[in-house]
């Protein structure tokens, strides 16, 4: 029999017969660990099994590339051993922290041993798992509390600055200045609320205004769209368009004749166009919201960064205070100005609530629009650097939304957008479809 004190074996062996106790420690080794002087490693083969005597081990995982401890155990001779037994590489490290002993056994021999001894050691590798599983949960509570109390502090800090927006004489002369959006493009919005409006209804409220008629197709016919051949009037463009893009025409009309024909407006609007299709395409693909609204929210729901844009411009002194108004606020404000549907401006308003809150904390009438929209923005960064998208904690809760239980950007731009971009690939600005076929290229997600 190994050199060990018969007084703490006893004790570590209750329920054993003396027979199986001498069985086992004739079969077995003692290790003396030193401080710092690790039982077994993460990841390295299990062909041992292991009954913790005395003394204190820190058990840790690296996650990330980053070593964290996770629990530490403190074992005395009067006390009964936790077991470490593995079927696969170890998942922790256990390292000794103060002089420990350590009873080890040879899987081989392990697996050969009497049935009851077998039962011995597995019944005190589960309760050290159960002994973990407690602590993890009541870690995962303080967690989720520490959660609620982050959502509901972010939630105050972007309820509370309309009023104060509203009141500012600043802010409200350069609203004033924004010309009102044209009635027509006010008109067309509002009747997406009416599911039945067809590409024909559209084209011909187009026609009720020569002049965006006529800016609709010097539009059609520029390198903008690049489609070779001169479109002579609306029922063509109809044709080749299609009502979603039409009606996308329509509103960039409307609104480039209220906003400032600046580079930084061209680049927000750019942005915002990218944005419209892909939430369109999302919400069309994924039957989540109405499309044709979404696709109206994707175009306006960058206008409060222009309006940020012209408060520096005007107020250079005070800029970096403009930096921190919130331009999700600004831009509802202006949308209801212009008299566009309530739900279009709150969707605008809420839109950034997915970094900071989950669903539960947006109105059911507003959820699909606000998920479809920041998933869009998702999936736009996947676009331009798959590495770097989809930072929110709350992504997956929002994903879910779309009728799938999870997936990443890819998943979710390979699933519900890229089959109905495709189909229209030809109808897109130029920019636009270079950055998609550049991913279809690069990743292959139209095959």
């Amino acid at each position: 029999m190994k050199n060990l004190n018969m007084s703490a074996p006893n004790s570590k062996g209750k329920g054993l017969r003396d027979k199986d106790l001498q069985n086992l420690y004739s079969l077995s080794d003692i290790k003396k660990l030193q401080p710092d002087i690790p039982l077994f490693r993460q990841e390295t083969e299990a062909p041992s099994v292991y009954l913790f005597l005395d003394g204190e081990l820190k058990v840790s995982r690296n996650v990330s590339g980053e070593t964290r401890e996770v629990t530490r155990l403190q074992q005395d001779n009067g006390g009964e051993g936790v077991a470490f037994i593995a079927d696969a590489p170890w998942t922790v490290t256990v390292t000794a922290t103060r002089p420990s002993t350590v009873l080890t056994l040879k899987r081989a021999v392990f697996d050969k041993l009497d049935k009851k001894i077998q039962l011995f050691f597995y019944k005190r590798r589960y309760r050290f798992d159960d002994d973990f599983i407690d602590r993890f949960m009541e870690s995962k509570s303080r967690i989720d509390r520490q959660k609620e109390l982050f959502q509901s502090y972010m939630l105050s800090l972007h309820t509370s600055p309309r009023e104060d927006y509203l009141k500012s004489e600043i802010i409200a002369g350069i609203l004033d200045k924004i010309p009102r959006l044209p009635t027509f493009t006010s008109n067309i919005a509002a009747s997406l609320m009416d599911e039945e409006i067809s590409s024909k209804a559209v084209a011909d409220l187009v026609k009720e205004d020569p002049s965006l008629a006529a800016g609709v197709l010097k539009t059609v016919n520029s390198p903008y769209y690049g489609f070779g051949k001169n479109i002579s009037d609306i029922n063509h463009a109809v044709i080749l368009l299609g009502f979603n893009e039409l009606y996308q025409l329509v509103i960039a009309e409307g609104i480039n004749r209220t906003m400032p024909n600046s580079p930084d407006f061209k680049d927000i609007f750019k942005h915002s166009i990218c944005i419209s299709r892909i939430a369109f395409a999302l919400s069309l693909g994924s039957r989540v919201g109405k499309p044709a609204e979404i696709s109206t929210i994707g175009l306006l729901h960058d206008l409060g960064t222009s309006v940020k844009h012209l408060l520096k411009k005007q107020n250079p002194k005070i800029g970096i205070l403009i930096d921190y108004i919130d331009a999700a606020v600004i831009g509802a404000v202006l949308m209801e100005q212009w008299n566009l549907p309530e739900r279009v401006c709150q969707s605008i308003e809420l839109q950034n609530y997915p970094r900071f809150t989950s669903p539960d904390n947006i109105p059911d009438s507003l959820r699909d629009n606000v998920a479809v929209l920041y998933l869009a923005h998702v999936c736009f960064d996947f676009l331009e650097s798959p590495k770097g998208a989809g930072d929110s904690p709350f992504i997956e809760d929002y994903i879910k939304l779309l009728g799938t239980e999870s997936g990443s950007p890819r998943h979710i731009t390979k699933k519900f957008i890229m089959p109905v971009l495709k189909k229209n690939l030809s109808t897109f600005p130029a920019f636009f479809r270079k950055l998609i076929t550049k991913h279809t290229r690069n990743y292959e997600i139209l095959n």
